[in-house]
């Protein structure tokens, strides 16, 4: 039978665990349920700067921070309650007027009438969590500004979280879109099929950035808004994939611009097509319309000359051939060299068979057009039939139809 340890062992082992209880960086203590510590480790002086005598002379309650009372004295009752095991962080007050955040465990004994509490400080940690949700904050804003949505999807196609832009764009409030099936429930049924292949591709192949897409998504009004997507997966602390995070980019009021401006450049081609066709006949009718002008001047000009070398060079012949005097002969002349300065700038126009002729074969070739007879065309000339019929055999001669069997009426009437 193992011997009592005397009062000295005792003594001693007492002082090795005083030691020991003062040596931990962590605050531990104990106390009642009524909230009171009754001993406390000096890692409570080191903390938070009161001494052993100040911080045991009141009720743990009155260095508490104002905000974290409520919870504070709730955690009490759940002790004196019976449970067991209480986990809270709460802010205590601090000698030189600043707060730090302590992170208890504790024992409660309830047969007893006390708890056994442990405390480390995580002021750091506290203030590093605030940085980040600052940040995140900020980061969130940032992208609900942009028009950003950000949707995370488990690897069974449901919903784990959307963003405030993701709410608002669909129409919807968080709690009636996560957990739900994103494909089924969001995505026109059908672009739903092709978007769920490039999910499941995305995880099995493990693509860790998917490539830009873009598609249909229907909010809650069953309207429809374009999203173009940036997909890259989501893995746990080990590594494992357990979803994609998705940024989409709403492009709907882009997407009908472009749309509008499409219409608007088609419409316009289409303008201009049927405007083209419509010069280009109009066009066609102006040349039609000049052309025939230039053919009307051209007959007339040759209307004109043939008359004056039909019905007015006989005429200045016959003149030339009476008893003039000199003056009479002067002015003769000068008619006749003002009518050919009138004549020459048609003769281009005339048929060169017709400048073959005479002026009184002229006569005569406009008599036979006009169906005239070689007796009629005699007694109008005061010439022979038989000078007529020489005539009619120099012109056929000279318009080149001699010996061909053409009839010389619908010969001569072709060519003016």
């Amino acid at each position: 039978m193992a011997e009592k340890p005397t009062y000295e062992e005792l003594e001693q082992r007492l002082q090795e665990l005083e030691r020991i209880f003062n040596f931990s960086t962590d605050m531990i203590g104990s106390g009642n349920l009524e909230g009171d510590f009754i001993k406390i480790n000096s890692a409570f002086g080191q903390i938070l700067g009161y001494t052993e005598e100040e911080f045991l002379a009141k009720p743990f309650i009155s260095f508490i921070h104002d905000e974290d009372v409520e919870k504070t004295k709730k955690a009490l009752i759940d002790a004196i309650k019976g449970k067991k095991y209480i986990y809270i962080e709460n802010r205590y007050k601090c000698k030189d007027g600043s707060h730090k955040w302590i992170e208890w465990k504790v024992l409660s004994i309830v047969q007893e009438n006390k708890f056994i509490a442990v405390g480390r400080e995580i002021s750091d940690r506290k203030q590093v969590e605030k940085d980040l949700r600052k940040e995140r904050h900020k980061s969130q804003h940032y992208l609900d500004i942009a028009g950003v949505i950000l949707v995370a999807i488990d690897t069974k196609q449901n919903v784990m979280m959307i963003n405030k832009k993701g709410c608002e764009i669909l129409g919807y409030e968080e709690h009636e879109i996560v957990g739900k099936k994103w494909f089924n429930h969001f995505i026109k049924a059908e672009e739903a099929e092709e978007i769920t292949r490039v999910f499941n591709q995305i995880i099995s192949e493990k693509i860790e950035v998917a490539e830009y897409y873009e598609n249909a998504i229907l909010t809650k009004s069953r309207g429809e808004r374009i999203l173009a997507w940036r997909n890259s997966l989501i893995r746990d602390e080990s590594g494992r994939i357990i979803g994609t995070l998705s940024s989409g980019e709403d492009i709907t009021d882009r997407k009908q611009a472009e749309e509008a401006l499409n219409k608007t450049n088609e419409r316009l081609e289409q303008q201009v097509k049927e405007r083209t066709v419509e010069l280009k006949e109009r066009n066609t009718a102006l040349r039609v319309l000049l052309e025939q002008r230039q053919n009307d001047k051209k007959r007339l000009e040759k209307t004109i000359m043939l008359n004056i070398k039909k019905l007015i060079k006989p005429n200045l012949t016959r003149l030339k051939k009476n008893a003039l005097n000199n003056r009479q002969k002067s002015e003769l002349a000068i008619l006749e060299a003002n009518l050919n300065e009138i004549v020459s700038p048609f003769e281009s126009y005339l048929s060169s068979e017709y400048l073959k002729l005479t002026s009184t074969e002229i006569q005569i070739a406009n008599f036979i057009k006009n169906g005239v007879s070689s007796k009629e065309i005699a007694g109008h000339l005061g010439l022979s039939q038989r000078t007529v019929d020489a005539h009619r055999y120099n012109i056929r001669e000279k318009i080149g139809i001699k010996g061909k069997g053409v009839n010389l009426k619908t010969y001569l009437t072709s060519l003016t």
